[in-house]
């Protein structure tokens, strides 16, 4: 339930706080934030049923769940799909035990061990590069404490 109801107002008061000593933050049970180098775009690592996704917040993407979206960290491309989620787009690459979507191990490693994320696709392309693409300080130690109430 904090999640619904708390989301926002810790969105905002992240994204207040500017970007210039940004980092990852966990801000509840199962999720961690981040936001974009420019704008109020918002990335997060959370649960979602079984699964972990990434949540994409405060960004109007033309939402369609057949195009492809990559999740680029550090020069490698994790291909996402995506899922209209009340007040966020969900990205994720794998099925969890339940058949809802989740993150492989391969993106959750990227995503703990890398410097930087961006996204890219055509929802994507009239946007400034700034304002989708998120550094990855203290990204490891958050994603493993949202890990612990997942599942």
């Amino acid at each position: 339930m904090f999640r619904k109801t708390a989301l926002p107002a810790c969105l905002a008061t992240l994204l207040a706080a500017g970007t210039a000593d940004a980092a990852w933050r966990v801000v509840g049970p199962g999720i961690a934030v981040d936001e974009a180098r420019s704008g109020t775009a918002a990335l997060s690592v959370e649960c979602l049923g079984q699964g972990i996704v990434v949540g994409l917040y405060n960004v109007a993407l033309p939402f369609d769940h057949e195009e492809r979206l990559d999740l680029v960290v550090d020069g490698t491309a994790y291909p996402m799909r995506m899922y209209g989620s009340g007040d966020r787009i969900v990205l994720s690459d794998a099925d969890a035990a339940d058949g809802g979507p989740d993150l492989s191990a391969a993106v959750l490693a990227a995503l703990k061990a890398g410097a930087l994320a961006r996204l890219e696709g055509a929802a994507v392309a009239g946007l400034a590069a700034e304002a989708v693409s998120f550094r990855l300080t203290g990204s490891a130690r958050a994603i493993e404490n949202v890990a612990r109430h997942c599942g």
